[in-house]
């Protein structure tokens, strides 16, 4: 994906969803600095690192799918038309190049 239309679509998507009650994907300093002054003794703070390049796996696929799916329904019409010309030919053709990282804070507080 060109830099500019994955900014694009970062940007789409940021706007329509940050100022939104129901989810805070941007808010991860303040995930983060709670979870850290949280008034618990044992405290164990980490991120996981989902990465896969193709050949994908079929479970990979769907999750995949899905999040293009998800993601495609904030979007602006422009970028959906972004996301949706890179997504298609990888349906069509999984031998093309494809990627997926995703950074996942994981915390355990007793």
């Amino acid at each position: 994906m060109r830099p500019e239309h994955r900014a694009t679509i970062e940007d789409s998507l940021s706007a329509a969803v940050s100022s939104s009650d129901q989810f805070r994907h941007y808010d991860l300093d303040r995930l983060y600095a709670a979870l850290a002054s949280a008034p618990f003794s044992e405290r164990d703070i980490s991120f996981e690192l989902f990465a896969r390049r193709g050949p994908l796996p079929d479970e990979c696929w769907d999750y995949i799918a899905g999040t293009i799916e998800w993601t495609s329904q904030y979007l602006s019409p422009a970028a959906r038309e972004l996301l949706q010309d890179w997504w298609q030919p990888r349906v069509n053709d999984p031998a093309l190049p494809i990627y997926f990282t995703e950074l996942d804070l994981v915390a355990v507080l007793s």
